[in-house]
């Protein structure tokens, strides 16, 4: 097999929309539990019930605006994250490089791919990930490629 190369330079806002992704799904959980709570508290007191939901609401849209702010913040300083990078995937290992660093991975060091509709994320642990995005794979050809790759070492569902 030929090795499948993509080059890259993470957004900062694709960056954080993919990140606010990846951690909406938990928030979400903690804010349906808060509307239960929410829900509770307006059937005991009915005429503190739109007090709590009207609190509630805005505490989820603050939240929400100040996420996003800290993401930002975070990539911006993340300044690794602002350089070019490159992937090499071969039958074997990956290789990675940007302007600083160069690192060889074994297959066998992540547990898991999820692909995203515009990313792919390769997880070495539980929350550590390398996203890759979608866009830097240049083809539908080399897409699959990359997918099939990832079926064959056993880190995409089929």
């Amino acid at each position: 097999m030929e090795p499948l190369k993509i080059e890259f330079t993470l957004d900062g806002n694709a960056y954080t929309r993919l990140m606010q992704r990846i951690f909406t799904k938990k928030a979400l959980i903690w804010g349906a539990i808060g509307l239960v709570f929410v829900a509770i508290n307006a059937a005991i007191n009915p005429s503190n019930g739109l007090v709590w939901l009207f609190s509630y609401l805005l505490f989820a849209v603050v939240w929400y605006f100040i996420f996003r702010l800290i993401l930002q913040r975070t990539y911006k300083a993340a300044t690794n994250l602002h350089d070019s990078v490159q992937y090499v995937f071969g039958e074997t290992e990956i290789h990675v490089s940007n302007a600083n660093s160069e690192t060889t991975h074994q297959w066998s060091a992540f547990q898991k791919a999820v692909e995203m509709p515009e990313w792919f994320l390769l997880y070495q642990n539980k929350t550590v990930f390398n996203p890759l995005p979608k866009s830097a794979f240049g083809s539908e050809t080399a897409l699959q490629q990359f997918r099939n790759l990832l079926k064959m070492k056993g880190l995409l569902a089929p």
